[in-house]
């Protein structure tokens, strides 16, 4: 038996006969317009968009003209004062009154945005409702003189689950609330706001309606389970099924006609649950990347507080992360940030020339299109050579997703560049530091380093294979060839420190090991120390930063009201 949907109300045919009748139920039990039109599978947007009572005259209208000289059978159920198909949601959020309201809030919300995304999210207890409603309605129709193989199959198409966005043309298929709601708020909300709908727009704008009405689902584990000590409830436990849709969608996947009304009995159609409503709007994560230089030695990449390094550390809460994620996030109105970095160096080591590449995570951030170069000079201004905290900062700019994944690959892929000032218990000479020199630009030195002792409480415990691509020494004058300057350009990961002075044999070959070697002196004869460490340079380019395409002028909307009152971005609708 093949349904054809209702195509509008200029359909030369008037409204097919089945769905007259169904009409003619639905207005009896107090059935909105929209839901009726939602029961005739119109996709006609425009009706969605039409104010309840005008559209209500011309439904009746073609109702009554479709049942001209016949005689329908009464419905014996008295009308509730809401619609009880959609609880009176539809009505509420296809208004002009709602969509003016939902315009006004948000040009108010304080975001910049260029394309939007608009969700809902409504009650299970309306899919519930459509089930036990379609079983009223089949036994109605069976009273007709409709076919009941037509009847039958009607009643099917309405206890599908199929969502509505796989409709097919001149196919009958029940079109969900959610559907119809977006169909009546998307252009004109896109209008109001000045900005287009795109469904993967990192900007969400989300309506939640919630209904205090419950169904007994039953435990779909069934009974007879082990039965575990009883807690009390935590805020990760799950919501209860009949508040899941997913919980809801299975329990009617696999439930019959008798499972469906013993969980949700014919009767409590008739009953109006309140209805509450929240709006929020989110902002997807935004990537700010750069460049920073530390030019002290007193300052962590990340915060170094008792609470995370241990109760015998030393506090120092000021860090490389602190203070240009701090600056950014205010700038940029976020809740909170991540910082993450191409690699780090100690706290005692500086980082010094190119800079080391960044990114700052923003977590909801309002205003991520601003001038960030304003941001750069202030944080340079602030706190770099000559501030309060040496970190400097260049290149910032926001940048695409995939930045995160250039960042995290290059902390193990790219080489970095030292200097250091090391001291050696054996006197070098120019001919000495020449052969070494010689040995450290023949090829890679491979080295194997168990996990640094100083590590060793946070590190697993393994050997790591690492390569020294470059080594020269350059003899500090007047130092007694025992003070040198050496320069490194190392793979990732490499311990630059415990290369130096070998950490007791867990570094091989260390720095004393290789000058042995070059100068034919006995093993273990010279032990050297470092004493202070920068990192010169870190060979990883980021890409070119994209044009945000953010033009304040042209999105300079504006509203006469403000809206729903939001509180941190979330605001109740008044239902």
């Amino acid at each position: 038996m093949v349904i054809q949907p209702y195509s509008g109300f200029g359909e030369p045919e008037g409204l097919p006969y089945i769905f007259a009748l169904t009409g003619n139920y639905l207005r009896a039990r107090g059935a909105c317009p929209y839901c009726m039109l939602r029961y005739f599978s119109c996709r006609v947007f425009d009706y969605y968009q039409e104010n309840r009572d005008t559209l209500m005259e011309k439904v009746n209208a073609v109702i009554d003209k479709a049942l001209e000289g016949k005689d329908a059978p009464s419905v014996d159920v008295s009308p509730t004062s809401r619609c009880p198909c959609c609880l009176g949601i539809l009505p509420r959020l296809m208004s002009l009154e709602f969509r003016r309201e939902l315009i006004d809030t948000i040009l108010h919300t304080g975001f910049q945005f260029k394309d939007y995304q608009l969700l809902f999210t409504l009650p299970p207890t309306l899919l519930t409702r459509r089930f036990v409603m379609a079983y009223e309605l089949h036994d109605y129709l069976l009273t007709t003189d409709v076919d009941k193989e037509e009847v039958v199959a009607f009643r099917d198409l309405l206890c599908s689950l199929a969502k509505s966005f796989d409709m097919e043309e001149g196919v009958y298929s029940f079109i969900d609330e959610k559907a119809t709601i977006k169909w009546a708020c998307g252009s004109p909300v896109g209008n109001g706001i000045g900005r287009r709908f795109n469904p993967e727009s990192p900007f969400r704008l989300q309506i939640t309606v919630k209904a205090d009405e419950t169904a007994n689902i039953p435990d779909p584990n069934g009974p007879g389970k082990r039965k575990f000590r009883r807690r009390a409830p935590t805020p990760t436990d799950r919501t209860p099924p009949a508040n899941d849709l997913n919980m809801t969608t299975a329990f009617l996947r696999r439930a019959d006609q008798a499972e469906v009304e013993a969980a949700f009995p014919r009767a409590a159609l008739l009953t109006e649950p309140a209805t509450h409503a929240e709006f929020a709007v989110t902002c997807s994560n935004s990537f700010v990347v750069g460049r920073y230089r530390k030019l002290g030695r007193d300052v962590s990449q990340s915060a170094w507080t008792p609470a995370v390094k241990g109760p015998n550390q030393r506090s120092i809460e000021t860090s490389v992360g602190s203070v240009i994620g701090d600056a950014v996030m205010a700038a940029t109105g976020a809740e909170d940030n991540k910082f993450h970095s191409a690699g780090r160096e100690d706290i005692d080591v500086r980082m010094l020339g190119n800079g080391r590449p960044f990114l700052i995570e923003l977590i909801n951030p309002k205003t991520p299109f601003i001038d960030y170069k304003a941001v750069e000079a202030a944080i340079n201004a602030e706190a770099g050579e000559g501030g309060m905290h040496a970190v400097e900062v260049e290149g910032l700019g926001l940048a695409d997703p995939t930045i995160e994944k250039i960042v995290h690959d290059g902390e193990g892929n790219k080489k970095k560049h030292y200097v250091a000032v090391v001291y050696s218990s054996t006197a070098l000479t120019t001919e000495d530091i020449e052969k070494v020199n010689a040995l450290g630009a023949n090829g890679d030195i491979m080295l194997g380093q168990r996990t640094p002792l100083r590590v060793l409480h946070r590190r697993t415990l393994m050997t790591r294979d690492r390569a020294v691509h470059s080594l020269t020494l350059e003899a500090i004058p007047g130092a007694g060839g025992r003070f040198m300057v050496l320069r490194l350009i190392t793979q990732a990961g490499t311990y630059v420190k415990e290369f130096v002075h070998g950490d007791f044999g867990r570094t091989t070959p260390h720095l004393g090991s290789i000058i042995d070697e070059a100068t034919a002196h006995p093993p273990h004869t010279t032990r050297c120390a470092i004493l202070q460490l920068d990192v010169e340079r870190v060979d990883l380019d980021l890409p070119a930063l994209p044009d945000a395409g953010y033009d304040e002028a042209g999105y300079g909307a504006t509203a006469a009201g403000e809206g729903w009152l939001l509180t941190r971005s979330r605001a109740d609708i008044p239902m």
